[in-house]
């Protein structure tokens, strides 16, 4: 199986505008995104899939300098921008990555998809709803989304949200369900990059970790001794 991860960033986040250039590790949320998605051992590819619109040329020219290839379509049409984005990889499965995770991590997605190897071809393999949110993955075959694309029938909430069709009419499709590991069982909202609270907290724990691989695991037991 050929797997590429395909990063959605945009700087016109409605809740957060510009949240994919604040800085956390003295470097931009993006830029530590892919860095973590880099320790992969089994990602044949990294893609970042932006808009064509000119205040995200900065988001461009920063995924090239780490050499990861760069896509940029609709802004409205997000599961539009996926498929194409998809194709200039020419993987057989996709990650699906938000640039408002900023502590997604090699380790736990290659957990991941050595699990996606032992379930044959599903359509779809999701942590969600049982990992935390901000270091969940979904992991979609390509010719499906390309199927969904196509289709007449979607809704606005389907072009926005890439897998909305499939969570819909899930009685169609071959999902599989992963629960965590021990280790990241939590409850806590940190992971997810939403609001200026989530960014503070995060800029406060970064600056006392300073280690940019930090493990989520660590991340969160660190959590539970300041509680």
């Amino acid at each position: 199986m050929e797997f590429g991860a395909i990063i959605a960033a945009r700087l016109a986040s409605t809740r957060l505008p510009g949240k994919a250039m604040f800085p956390l590790f003295g470097i931009p949320v993006i830029a530590l995104v892919i860095q973590r998605i880099k320790t992969s051992q089994l990602l044949d590819d990294i893609i970042l899939a932006t808009t064509e619109n000119n205040e995200d040329d900065v988001l461009e020219q920063l995924a090239l300098e780490l050499k990861i290839k760069v896509y940029r379509g609709s802004v409205n049409d997000v599961l539009g921008r996926y498929v194409e984005a998809a194709k200039l990889g020419n993987f057989q499965y996709a990650v699906r990555i938000t640039a408002d995770c900023p502590f997604v991590y090699g380790k736990s997605l290659d957990f991941i998809l050595s699990e996606f190897q032992e379930f044959g071809t599903p359509d779809l393999i999701t942590t969600k709803p049982a990992y935390p949110r901000g270091i969940d993955y979904e992991i979609y075959r390509t010719g499906l989304l390309q199927e969904i694309n196509a289709m007449n029938d979607l809704t606005p909430e389907d072009r926005e949200h890439i897998l909305n069709h499939l969570y819909r009419k899930e009685h169609l499709y071959k999902i599989i369900r992963v629960k965590p590991p021990a280790e990241l069982k939590t409850e806590t909202d940190f992971f997810l990059l939403d609001t200026p609270d989530d960014y503070l907290k995060m800029l406060r724990l970064t600056r006392e970790i300073k280690d940019l691989q930090v493990s989520p695991a660590e991340i969160i037991r660190l959590l539970k001794n300041e509680n």
